[in-house]
């Protein structure tokens, strides 16, 4: 009876590149969550009220509700620059869109003291 052996999975040093990567990743957004007190990224934006008018599937049915079916939501939207960088220095944009009843009723909290709700800048 021959017993059946895994094959050992040999390293061939590909997988050290991301590890690396990722733990410079890891040390450069430690660093800016410390100097921008909890915010690594995208530190400041404009909060506004949102509606999204879906019209529905007009090529066919995706099986979900939400994207098949017409209707109105209302919410949040946040617009900001990734590195909270000058107007004039090129910057990744950022969108984040909060539907439903928590949008609503929803606090939006800066690391700053201030608290920021829909319509205010932070």
């Amino acid at each position: 009876m021959t017993e059946a052996v895994e094959p050992v999975p040999v390293d061939n040093g590909s997988h050290g590149v991301p590890r690396v990567a990722g733990a410079a990743l890891a040390v450069v957004f430690d660093a800016m969550t410390r100097l921008r007190h909890g915010k690594p990224i995208h530190p400041r934006g404009i909060v506004a009220r949102a509606v999204v008018k879906r019209t529905g599937s007009t090529y066919g049915r995706w099986g979900v509700p939400w994207l098949d079916e017409p209707g109105t939501d209302v919410g949040i939207v946040r617009f900001s620059r990734a590195a909270g960088l000058p107007a004039p220095v090129p910057d990744v944009l950022g969108l984040a869109l909060r539907l439903g009843t928590l949008a609503h009723t929803t606090t939006y909290c800066s690391p700053r003291p201030a608290c920021v709700r829909a319509g205010d800048t932070c």
